[in-house]
């Protein structure tokens, strides 16, 4: 399912074989988080063995899009899911900053 929002951000999510992958393209901001959090509370709910996370075309990562990603790291971690990011060089880069031992390789 593909959703474009007026929020500068869109979210194509795929399935297959028990993996859920998330292609976030756009801006990781305090106004995209709402459509964030329900497509990750969806994916979640799909309960599948495996969740990525594609922010190759995330262009800003603001602090609540840093919440964001936290947020779903820990859900996936409780709920015994790997989760797999794939992020920008902007991504990449707010994590670095801000959490340095940052490497989601669950």
């Amino acid at each position: 399912m593909a959703i474009f929002t007026p929020l500068n951000v869109s979210v194509v999510t795929t399935s297959a074989g028990g993996t859920v992958s998330l292609e976030v393209a756009g801006e990781l901001d305090a106004i995209s988080k709402p459509v964030l959090e329900a497509e990750f509370a969806d994916a979640l709910r799909r309960r599948p063995r495996n969740l990525v996370a594609d922010l190759a075309g995330v262009t800003f990562c603001g602090s609540a899009g840093l919440t964001v990603l936290v947020n779903l790291w820990l859900e996936c971690a409780f709920a015994d899911i790997r989760f797999f990011l794939v992020p920008s060089w902007i991504v990449q880069r707010a994590l670095d900053r801000t959490i340095p031992a940052w490497r989601p390789s669950l």
